[in-house]
């Protein structure tokens, strides 16, 4: 199973999603493209420049495809485990979030809701 923690920062998703790990015995992933990435062998300062490069591009389309990947990769894979997201879908929206994002966006959800178990 799946649970994912979605709010504004400070509203304490972490503190909730970290409680509920330790109730529920789940995995706890705060960052859903780090299953991705760790499993490429890119390790966490690549990660973090990749990251920062992609955001000095300015291109929402790039960030939600890279954030989009991950959250994907995080939910079709691994089907044995349960997780607690700390951010997932809502938030690649709120942040990247646009009129010509929407589609791939709405794709994305599309991929995770009709995905094969």
């Amino acid at each position: 199973m799946r649970i994912a923690i979605e709010g504004m920062d400070g509203c304490g998703k972490t503190t909730v999603s970290k409680i509920l790990v330790e109730r529920l015995g789940y995995q706890y992933v705060d960052k859903p493209f780090k299953f991705l990435f760790e499993n490429l062998n890119i390790d966490e300062s690549q990660l973090k420049d990749l990251e920062w490069k992609l955001y000095e591009t300015e291109d929402e389309a790039l960030l939600t495809l890279f954030y989009g990947m991950g959250l994907l990769y995080g939910t079709r894979c691994n089907h044995n485990q349960n997780i607690i997201y700390d951010r997932h879908f809502v938030s690649n929206y709120y942040w990247h979030g646009d009129e010509e994002t929407t589609p791939l966006h709405k794709e994305l959800i599309r991929f995770n809701v009709n995905q094969k178990s």
